[in-house]
C-alpha cells in the first residue's frame, strides 16, 4: 500500500492532467454501459405497458443525449491521456539517462548496479511502466468499482416490483432485503478467494521476473553485439556466430522450463477464478429467474438485471485483474525508484573547485586496487606536479599509468591516501565543478555519432567553430577533405543517427585529442593518446600538444617515449610503484634503470 501511494504521488506530480484525465474517463467508462442498460429496461416497460409514443420517443431523446454527451467527454479524455502518458514516459527515461550519467563510474561496473538498472528498465517500461499500473492497473480497478456500483443499484432497486398475493416463504425471501444479502455474501467469499489466487500469480510471476533478470541481460548483450555494424567485421571474419548462437540458444533453454511452470501454475489459478466467477453468475441468473417466475420483477428489469449481472461479473474479474496488475506493477515500478534514488558518491560538498593561477595536483601516499582483485594497482604512490609544469608517467603495460588518470579523473577513489588540488582533497569538490578544470584523453575514448565539430566541442550550447578548426589543425586533421567529409566539420560521424562517415582509428584518435584540447582547462592528462598513429605523427602531434601546454599543469601517460623529452619531470611505475623519477636527461644516466630500456629499445622511431 506504501508504494502505491507513493507511485500515485509521483504520478500526480509528473501530470496531474494525465491523473484527471484518466478519472474523468473512467466515471464515463463505467456509467455508459448502464445508462444503456436502464433506458433499455425503462423503454420496454413503456413499450409493454402501452405508454404514449411521445413519452417512449422523450426518453429515447434523453437517453440519446446522454450517450452522446459521454461518449464526447470520453474522446476529449482520451485525447489527454494518449497526449500526457507520451510526456510521462519522456520524464521516466530522461531520469533514467540523468542517473546513469550522474552515478560515480565505479557505480556503472558494479553488476548490482547493472542488474539494479534492467530492473529500473523494466518497470519503466518493460512491464508496462507507468501507463501499465495507472491505465490497466488504477483505472481499471476505478472502472470496475464504479461498475459494481452501478451494477448494484440496477440489481437492487433498478426493477418495478409487481404485486402478487403469494405468501410462501421462497416468494417472501426472494421478496426480501435478504435474498440480495445472500447473493453479495456469495460475492465477497468468492472475491476473497480470488484476490488469494490473484495474489499467488503475482508471485509466480514475480519470482519469474526476477530470475531471468541475468538471463535477459545476457540475451540483450548478444542481440546487442550482433547489432552493431562495428563489431560486424570481427563478428564475420572469426565466425562468432558460431559462438552466440549457442549461447543464445543455452539462455534460451535456461529459461524454458521456467516458462513452462509458470504457465502451468498461472493456468491453474486462472482457472479457478474463471470457475469461481461462473459459479457466481450462475447463481446470480437462478436468483434472477426465480424473481421473474413469482413475477417479482417486470420484463423491463428482467432485461435490466440481467445485462447488470453480466456486468457485475466482467468487472469483478476485471476488479481482481486491476488490483493484480497494480500489485504487480507497483514491484516494478519500486525498482524503478530504487535505481532513481541511488545516491551518487561522487557528490559531497558544494565547495567550488575555482580555477587559480597555480594549479597543483599532488599524490600523497595512495593506495588503491580495483573491485574484487587483491593486488594493489598502486602503492603507496606519493608525488606531486607542479603548477604549468609537464610530469610524464611511464612504464610497462599493467605498471598503473592509467589508474593514476582515472583516480584523478574521479572515476575511482583510493582506498587510502589522498589526492590534492590546490591543496585540497578532491574529494571535498563537487564532481561537476571538479571536472570543469581537468581535460583527460582517455587511451580507449569513444567518439559518437554526432558531427565532428560537436565531437570536438562536447556538443556544448554555443560552439566556436574557429576553436573547432584550430584544435583540429594542430592534430593535423585535414576536415577539408570534401571527399571523405562531404560537410567539412558539420559531417556527421559513424551510422547511429546519420548516415555519417567512418574514420579511421589514427583520424579518431586525432579527434579525441582535439576534443581535450577544446575544453581548455588549466590541467590537461593524456593517456596513450597518440597510441594509434605511426611514429612520424605523433612526435608531430606531441611537438603541437607542448606548445598548446605551455601554460596548463599536464601529465602525459605512455610506454612510447615520445613524449618523455619535453617534459619537466617524468616518473618511472613498475608493478604500481614509483621505481624512478627524474628528467629525461638524468634517467637516460641510470644505464640498468627501466627508462633507459625503454626508451633505448624505441630511440630509433625518433632519430
Amino acid at each position: 500500500m506504501k508504494a502505491f501511494f507513493k507511485i500515485l504521488k509521483y504520478g500526480f506530480k509528473l501530470s496531474p492532467l494525465y491523473l484527471f484525465s484518466l478519472f474523468i474517463n473512467d466515471i464515463v467508462t463505467a456509467l455508459n454501459p448502464f445508462v444503456a442498460l436502464f433506458y433499455s429496461g425503462k423503454i420496454l416497460d413503456y413499450l409493454l405497458s402501452n405508454t404514449s409514443v411521445d413519452i417512449i420517443m422523450k426518453e429515447v431523446y434523453i437517453f440519446l443525449a446522454i450517450t452522446l454527451g459521454l461518449n464526447i467527454i470520453k474522446n476529449i479524455s482520451e485525447i489527454f491521456i494518449n497526449w500526457q502518458i507520451r510526456l510521462v514516459d519522456q520524464h521516466l527515461y530522461l531520469a533514467l539517462i540523468n542517473k546513469c550519467l550522474s552515478l560515480n563510474y565505479t557505480q556503472l561496473e558494479n553488476k548490482d548496479i547493472k542488474e539494479m538498472l534492467t530492473k529500473a528498465d523494466g518497470g519503466a517500461n518493460g512491464s508496462g511502466g507507468f501507463g501499465s499500473f495507472f491505465y490497466f492497473g488504477t483505472s481499471a480497478i476505478l472502472v470496475s468499482l464504479l461498475s459494481l456500483v452501478f451494477a448494484s443499484l440496477l440489481f437492487t432497486v433498478g426493477f418495478d416490483s409487481i404485486v402478487s398475493d403469494n405468501e410462501s416463504k421462497l416468494f417472501l425471501f426472494l421478496n426480501s432485503p435478504y435474498s440480495f444479502l445472500v447473493i453479495f455474501g456469495l460475492i465477497l467469499v468468492i472475491l476473497v478467494i480470488s484476490l488469494s489466487q490473484m495474489k499467488k500469480i503475482n508471485k509466480i510471476s514475480y519470482n519469474f521476473y526476477l530470475d531471468n533478470v541475468d538471463s535477459n541481460q545476457k540475451i540483450m548483450y548478444i542481440l546487442d553485439t550482433t547489432a552493431d555494424y562495428r563489431l560486424a567485421k570481427d563478428v564475420r571474419i572469426y565466425s562468432l556466430q558460431n559462438t552466440f548462437n549457442p549461447l543464445y540458444k543455452e539462455f534460451v533453454e535456461e529459461q524454458t522450463p521456467k516458462f513452462r511452470s509458470l504457465s502451468i501454475n498461472t493456468g491453474k489459478l486462472s482457472t479457478g477464478i474463471f470457475v469461481e466467477t461462473a459459479l457466481l453468475l450462475f447463481a446470480s441468473y437462478l436468483y434472477i429467474g426465480a424473481k421473474a417466475y413469482f413475477g417479482i420483477i417486470s420484463v423491463g428489469s428482467i432485461v435490466t438485471t440481467v445485462g447488470a449481472i453480466s456486468f457485475f461479473a466482467q468487472k469483478l474479474i476485471d476488479a481482481l485483474t486491476g488490483f493484480s496488475q497494480v500489485s504487480l506493477q507497483s514491484k516494478y515500478l519500486i525498482n524503478y525508484f530504487n535505481f532513481i534514488e541511488l545516491k551518487d558518491s561522487t557528490q559531497t560538498k558544494n565547495e567550488e573547485a575555482l580555477i587559480k593561477k597555480e594549479n597543483t595536483i599532488e599524490f600523497n601516499h595512495v593506495f588503491f586496487k580495483y573491485p574484487n582483485t587483491n593486488e594493489y594497482a598502486l602503492n603507496d604512490v606519493s608525488f606531486k606536479i607542479n603548477p604549468k609544469k609537464k610530469l610524464a608517467i611511464v612504464g610497462k603495460n599493467g605498471a598503473g599509468k592509467s589508474t593514476i588518470i582515472k583516480l584523478i579523473g574521479r572515476l575511482y577513489y583510493p582506498e587510502s591516501g589522498e589526492i590534492l588540488f590546490n591543496g585540497t582533497n578532491i574529494n571535498n569538490f563537487t564532481f561537476d565543478s571538479y571536472q570543469k578544470v581537468i581535460a583527460i584523453l582517455f587511451q580507449d575514448f569513444n567518439l559518437f555519432g554526432f558531427t565532428l565539430k560537436e565531437n570536438v566541442s562536447s556538443k556544448e550550447d554555443h560552439i566556436d567553430e574557429e576553436k573547432v578548426k584550430h584544435c583540429l589543425d594542430l592534430t593535423a586533421f585535414d576536415y577539408n577533405n570534401k571527399t571523405k567529409l562531404s560537410q567539412g566539420i558539420n559531417t556527421y560521424l559513424f551510422h547511429d543517427l546519420e548516415d555519417g562517415e567512418e574514420l579511421s582509428g589514427g583520424e579518431q584518435q586525432k579527434v579525441a585529442i582535439a576534443r581535450g584540447l577544446y575544453k581548455d582547462s588549466p590541467i590537461i592528462l593524456l593517456d596513450e593518446p597518440t597510441s594509434a598513429l605511426d611514429p612520424v605523427s605523433e612526435l608531430n602531434v606531441y611537438k603541437s600538444i607542448e606548445k598548446l601546454v605551455n601554460d596548463k599543469t599536464s601529465v602525459f601517460i605512455s610506454h612510447r617515449m615520445s613524449s618523455t623529452r619535453f617534459c619537466d619531470e617524468i616518473i618511472v611505475l613498475d608493478k604500481g610503484k614509483i621505481v624512478q623519477r627524474g628528467t629525461h636527461v638524468s634517467l637516460m644516466k641510470e644505464t640498468k634503470g627501466i627508462y633507459y630500456q625503454m626508451f633505448s629499445a624505441q630511440a630509433k622511431y625518433y632519430q
